[in-house]
């Protein structure tokens, strides 16, 4: 057999589902483009899609409703925070806690990785290399292009260039997230991307041990690798965000996506959607009103945690309701424009975030009304560049592997 996958998909052991699915074979011809059409077919047939443009639109709104507040908060140097609350007293002060919690839109971005990962791997089965070389292809040269434009917007704009040489050199390899010193030094949102990368990297060998394990061994496998990867943080001096303490997070997606890869008309189920609803809403009462539960910690996971969690469930559960299979057709354009405009305006809000809280990125000689329309217009037309790019550079690897794919047949 040529290019086995990693591993050979089968459920007796570890996620059982109502349907398998089997790659359609090397001889065949033309695998890559026949799955990748297979892949988009069964996203579509059952709004996947859709529904994680949908999710990725909530969780970038909450994001941007903590670092508007973070910001505004320190650049009325703290009076701000009286004032946040007496202007939302007419609905309880709800979005304050919006504000404050909005962090947590983060946890469920890990979900939806691990999920849209094992997905795809999971009806378009590859090789370990395979999948290593095309993840290195969609990630790293944009992010080399961030960086670069990092680096000259630091060396070109700011008074006093700070540039740190070692830094840059831990950046190159997006390891910079598991240092203290380095994870946001330059330009703070990169240190989700470092995540991401050794999250990639650990892709192969999580989907293997799922193979193998049963999900509740499996998320407790996870959630020790967590502990201990919070007890080092705590004893070792510099150590931050290393990608074992999101695991238990990232499992659970890429179990989600194990599922929905197996049977097309997945849903979360009516039962877990309403307890995620329920737990949601109490958790964000309770973490808003009361300092204890806003410090509590169970083992590792606290009750942040829970509310990032709890709430990928429920919004998934109710997107599913609302986007019905005609509502889906009628909303498509809709969705995704929505979530390409929100992606603009998250990576615009950054660097108005990072400006106010004096990152050496955003420490411009610029005016500040000066700086913000510069950034905005830099950064729509770089989105559309980068988006240009990517794509063209991930039509230009399809059609590589297929060709080299097809070689050994017209031999």
């Amino acid at each position: 057999m040529h290019g086995t996958p990693f591993p050979s998909m089968r459920a007796e052991h570890g996620v059982h589902t109502r349907r398998e699915y089997n790659a359609p074979s090397k001889s065949a011809g033309g695998r890559s483009c026949a799955a990748g059409r297979k892949e988009a077919r069964l996203m579509e047939k059952n709004g996947f899609s859709l529904r994680l443009d949908a999710l990725k639109i909530a969780c970038m709104f909450l994001i941007v409703m903590y670092h508007v507040y973070t910001a505004f908060i320190n650049w009325t140097g703290g009076g701000g925070q009286a004032l946040f609350a007496e202007a939302s007293d007419f609905v309880t002060g709800w979005p304050v806690s919006l504000a404050i919690f909005g962090h947590v839109g983060i946890v469920p971005f890990f979900i939806i990785s691990g999920l849209g990962l094992t997905y795809s791997q999971r009806v378009r089965e590859r090789s370990a290399l395979a999948f290593y070389r095309r993840r290195f292809v969609r990630i790293m040269p944009l992010y080399w292009i961030v960086l670069a434009l990092t680096v000259a917007t630091i060396a070109l704009w700011q008074e006093e260039p700070t540039l740190d040489w070692a830094s840059i050199l831990v950046h190159i390899p997006a390891l910079h997230s598991l240092s203290s010193a380095y994870a946001q030094d330059m330009n703070g949102p990169l240190w989700f991307v470092g995540v991401i990368v050794q999250l990639y990297l650990l892709f192969p060998l999580c989907y293997a041990l799922m193979k193998r394990m049963r999900f509740a061994a499996f998320f407790v496998l996870a959630l020790l690798l967590k502990t201990g990867s919070a007890y080092l943080m705590l004893t070792l001096d510099g150590l931050a965000n290393p990608p074992t303490f999101y695991l238990p997070e990232f499992f659970i997606g890429m179990y989600i996506g194990m599922r929905w890869a197996g049977d097309p008309a997945f849903r979360i189920r009516g039962a877990v959607g309403c307890a995620a609803t329920v737990l949601s809403v109490l958790l964000l009462f309770l973490i808003s009103t009361s300092s204890f539960f806003r410090d509590l910690s169970l083992w590792v996971v606290n009750c942040d945690w829970l509310l990032g969690v709890s709430l990928f469930f429920s919004l998934e559960w109710l997107l599913g309701h609302v986007l019905r299979p005609g509502v889906e057709r009628a909303c498509a354009g809709l969705i995704r424009a929505g979530a390409n405009a929100t992606f603009v305006v998250f990576l615009t809000h950054l660097l108005f975030y990072n400006y106010y809280l004096g990152r050496p990125l955003y420490q411009l000689k610029l005016e500040v009304a000066d700086s913000f329309t510069l950034t905005f217009i830099v950064i729509c037309g770089f989105y559309v560049v980068v988006s240009w790019f990517g794509n063209a550079v991930q039509k230009d690897y399809d059609r590589f592997v297929d060709r080299m794919q097809r070689r050994p047949e017209s031999a």
